[in-house]
């Protein structure tokens, strides 16, 4: 026989079939997704309301739920989706958003360390509980130190694989001989490395990050898929940003594969913290990082052939 039970968030009165029991169903009102009771749990009925002159008197409220919504009133019964593989129902996004440690504990070691090891083994889980508000410094501050590590990382791989280039001035045969001299060297290219890398890089990587938020949530304005402020988008764009720059700990190739991985997880990010679809999230990062790219290199051809043309 079929199970009925109230949706525990709007009140819609479901049913489904008894197979049903202990799966995940998703209201088809409110999107939510909840676990179907073994059996019927007919409620709590206060007295009906009179009934309405444009139609039969519709069925009582229960005390302990919320009212139906009115647009799924006259249906009294429905029956819920089966919960799929959508970011929606991966996750409580109706629960309280505590924010990652980096927020919760504030900036040190440990707490970044734990905000990494979040972002990238449970993403779904991590853009859920992080904040949309509270203050723009935290996250941009978390961005600033992962492209550091990143920056430092690949600035330094490069120098290496410059130094034993033939055909660069940074290879070891151009050091000069002398001890104190060659000290000098050596101590004036890793002093230029690390001011471009430690104070260039990081302010570069904020700018980017700003405008990369900027940019997503104009096109998830465009989409109507915007639900919250540009500060949620700029925080998800931030954490992205501070998380992925770490794989530029790779050898050679790493900080080219953080760029590559980003607009996976922001868009994961927008999903969540924007209550967009999956595909207006998709579309909101892969069409501005498309046309990006593709002027970019344009670009780029454009100057090769005018250098050509010279």
């Amino acid at each position: 026989m079929p199970i009925e039970f109230r949706c525990s968030v709007c009140g819609k009165l479901l049913r489904v079939g008894d197979e049903a029991a202990g799966r995940q169903a998703k209201c088809p009102a409110c999107q939510t997704a909840q676990l179907v009771p073994s059996k019927s749990s007919p409620p709590d009925y206060d007295l009906a309301p009179p009934s309405s002159p444009q139609g039969p008197p519709r069925p009582p409220a229960p005390r302990n739920y919320p009212a139906p919504r009115p647009e799924f009133a006259d249906n009294p019964y429905a029956a819920p989706g089966m919960a799929g593989p959508s970011f929606a129902a991966a996750s409580p996004q109706r629960g309280p958003r505590t924010g990652p440690p980096w927020e919760r504990r504030g900036a040190s070691f440990g707490s970044f360390f734990e905000t990494v090891k979040h972002f990238y083994f449970s993403p779904l889980s991590f853009f859920s509980e992080m904040r949309r508000s509270g203050g723009m410094l935290p996250p941009l501050n978390f961005a600033a130190a992962g492209s550091v590590v990143g920056c430092l990382f690949g600035m330094g791989y490069w120098m290496v694989f410059k130094m034993f280039d033939p055909q660069d001035p940074l290879r070891l045969q151009n050091m000069p001989a002398d001890g104190p001299e060659r000290v000098g060297y050596l101590m004036g290219t890793a002093i230029g490395a690390c001011c471009c890398t430690g104070v260039i890089m990081p302010l570069l990587m904020l700018l980017y990050t700003l405008a990369a938020a900027g940019v997503f949530h104009l096109s998830l304005m465009a989409l109507g898929s915007a639900n919250f402020s540009y500060e949620t988008t700029l925080r998800v764009v931030a954490y992205s940003v501070g998380s992925t720059m770490l794989i530029g700990l790779v050898p050679l190739c790493g900080l080219h594969l953080s760029f590559l991985v980003q607009p996976v997880f922001i868009g994961i990010g927008l999903a969540m913290a924007q209550e967009a679809s999956g595909g207006a999230a998709a579309a909101a990062v892969i069409v501005p990082t498309v046309l990006c790219c593709g002027a970019y290199f344009g670009l780029i051809v454009m100057f090769a052939l005018a250098a050509g043309a010279r």
